[in-house]
């Protein structure tokens, strides 16, 4: 007679639950790993990850995950409105040297057209730079020439 395995076996055809918890006041993401007989856990605070784990959380473990996620984003400067402050820098600086069309723009800092040109309309509303020429063709440049 043969001894039953000791663990269970894998089925990856088996679905696997992705639906959230609520672990106290938290809300906790579960993610399988695809292959693999594990899960990862992640600590949702006001719609961002504030942490990860592979056990099941508890309480604690929530908690401290988002004291934590406060912490940190208390101290780290927002990227992305840095990186749009130094590209409109630069937007504004390249057209001081001369005028220049949207396409033109984008063959310089490497943007698509679709991406560029909301940031032009910022910069005109904003009277960093200005528009002229045509609807189909529009030219801009800096207001100092």
């Amino acid at each position: 007679m043969r001894n039953p395995e000791p663990y269970q076996r894998l089925d990856r055809n088996h679905q696997r639950d992705f639906s959230p918890l609520q672990v106290g006041k938290h809300t906790v993401r579960r993610t399988p790993l695809r292959g693999t007989p594990y899960t990862v856990y992640s600590t949702l605070h006001g719609g961002a990850v504030a942490g990860r784990q592979l056990s099941y959380p508890s309480q604690d473990d929530c908690a401290k995950h988002v004291a934590q996620h406060l912490t940190c984003s208390r101290r780290a400067p927002d990227l992305a409105a840095l990186l749009d402050t130094a590209l409109h820098a630069r937007i504004v600086e390249a057209l001081r040297l001369r005028e220049m069309d949207a396409r033109d723009l984008c063959s310089r800092f490497d943007l698509r057209i679709t991406s560029m040109r909301p940031l032009l309309a910022l910069l005109v509303s904003e009277n960093r730079i200005v528009r002229r020429g045509t609807a189909r063709r529009p030219i801009y440049s800096s207001h100092v020439l």
